[in-house]
């Protein structure tokens, strides 16, 4: 493990893996795999960055387009929203 956060108003935590960050709602003991370049989203937009943010950072760790980029993190951002995770 790597890293943890933890957000106390919705007790959610999240741990850094070599396979990605798992985040556990305490409240509910429902859990979730992100892989990493789930993870890399959500800590762009955890730490205040914006969509744009997360943009540049998959293009330029990854390589892909931009318009791809942006969709991939619009999926991955509604659906951890739909969750409660973000």
């Amino acid at each position: 493990m790597t890293r943890r956060t933890t957000s106390t108003s919705t007790r959610l935590h999240r741990v850094s893996t070599e396979y990605g960050d798992v985040v556990l709602n305490e409240a509910t003991g429902a859990y979730w795999h992100l892989n990493a370049s789930a993870s890399r989203i959500v800590a762009v937009l955890e730490s205040g960055g914006t969509v744009q943010d997360a943009v540049a950072d998959l293009v330029a760790t990854y390589g892909i387009e931009e318009g791809m980029a942006r969709r991939d993190i619009e999926a991955v951002a509604q659906r951890l929203r739909d969750l409660g995770v973000l």
